[in-house]
């Protein structure tokens, strides 16, 4: 969940709830398309360290969540099963210590993850 509160200088408002869907329809419009992987990009670059404990794989799914894919999107265009799909977002999850597809969406972005 994330909280909004807007502060003109002089008001504050109170705090609202972005829906997890707005604020993935967010990212999608302030986010270029995913561009496919070319056979010349692989092996993918590693992950700096510095940024987070994911590993190259999460950062391709992240990329896809940022997205707004759903689970059963990423895993037909990464070829992997949805349960396969499922971990790697619980994983990401867990590493980045956040509780949401959103939040996850967010950090990528904030570390330039994606």
């Amino acid at each position: 969940m994330i909280l909004l509160i807007a502060n003109d200088g002089h008001h504050q408002t109170s705090p609202a709830r972005l829906d997890d869907r707005l604020v993935a329809a967010i990212f999608r419009a302030l986010t270029p398309p995913a561009q496919p992987t070319a056979v010349a990009d692989w092996p993918p670059k590693a992950v700096n360290p510095g940024t987070a404990r994911v590993s190259t794989r999460e950062v391709e799914v992240l990329t896809r969540v940022a997205a707004g894919q759903t689970n059963r999107a990423i895993a037909e265009e990464l070829v992997l099963s949805e349960r396969t799909v499922a971990h790697h977002v619980a994983s990401i999850l867990n590493k980045l210590g956040v509780s949401s597809r959103a939040e996850a969406a967010a950090h990528g972005v904030r570390h330039g993850l994606v």
